[in-house]
């Protein structure tokens, strides 16, 4: 018994780095994202956690922040293929309203067309923490945040000038071009090339854009059970050879 325990400590060991929850973050200080006007200046920053739960949905977790005026609206890339249906539920702080999902165009300083899922905010708010329930599994994309206008001052006297800018904010990896590609790389912590984790699609290939929802690393309690298959299956075979020999 203590051989077959070994074998499953063994490969606990190395599968030790692989898990069913994964968190990141990107910020303006360090030129994970990027905008205009004081939210390109920053402070600004998101951070999100995806974690996989025990029905085998996924739960997404996002808090924006920006250092002046207010979220007009939050839209998170998603698969072509992701829409309202796969959402099982949806919460925010503070509360949002026109949740759809959608092609989104036309926006100020918007890299490019995204579909995905949008959300406003009620009232004024710096800090917007959002949160749904769905079962489309993580993939890389991408995300835009909409904001009001913004008037700066300069000079004095007859030099006095102002200058008005439409407040928004990107990450840098949403570069636009035709199309626009997302990684492929597998649901991770952190970022890759300065994307987030956002619901993929139910044709599983990888990138926002190109399907999403595939290459997903098998949550620990998965891999305990595999882990203890190999133990079975190497007992067994322990005691066949000892009734071979008896």
């Amino acid at each position: 018994m203590f051989k077959y325990a070994f074998l499953v400590m063994v490969f606990m060991a190395f599968a030790s780095p692989l898990f069913g929850a994964f968190s990141g973050s990107l910020d303006s200080q360090t030129g994970g994202l990027l905008g205009t006007g004081s939210w390109g200046a920053g402070p600004s920053s998101i951070e999100w956690t995806v974690t996989e739960l025990t029905g085998g949905t996924w739960q997404y977790d996002y808090t924006l922040t920006v250092p002046s005026k207010k979220i007009k609206k939050l839209i998170l890339e998603t698969s072509p293929t992701f829409s309202g249906a796969d959402l099982i539920s949806l919460s925010s702080s503070p509360a949002a309203k026109n949740n759809k999902v959608k092609t989104f165009s036309s926006l100020s300083n918007l890299p490019q067309d995204i579909y995905g899922l949008g959300t406003s905010p009620v009232g004024k708010t710096r800090t917007l923490e959002y949160s749904f329930e769905t079962t489309a599994a993580p993939t890389w994309g991408d995300f835009y945040v909409q904001g009001p206008k913004e008037t700066v001052t300069t000079g004095k006297g007859q030099n006095k000038q102002k200058s008005t800018t439409d407040l928004a904010l990107w990450n840098s990896g949403f570069i636009g071009g035709s199309p626009d590609v997302d990684p492929t790389s597998a649901a991770a912590d952190g970022s890759v090339g300065n994307h987030i984790l956002v619901p993929g699609g139910s044709d599983g290939a990888n990138g926002a854009n190109g399907g999403g929802g595939g290459g997903v690393v098998p949550e620990p309690l998965t891999l305990l059970g595999i882990g203890l298959a190999v133990a079975a299956a190497a007992g067994r075979l322990v005691r066949r050879r000892k009734a071979l020999i008896a």
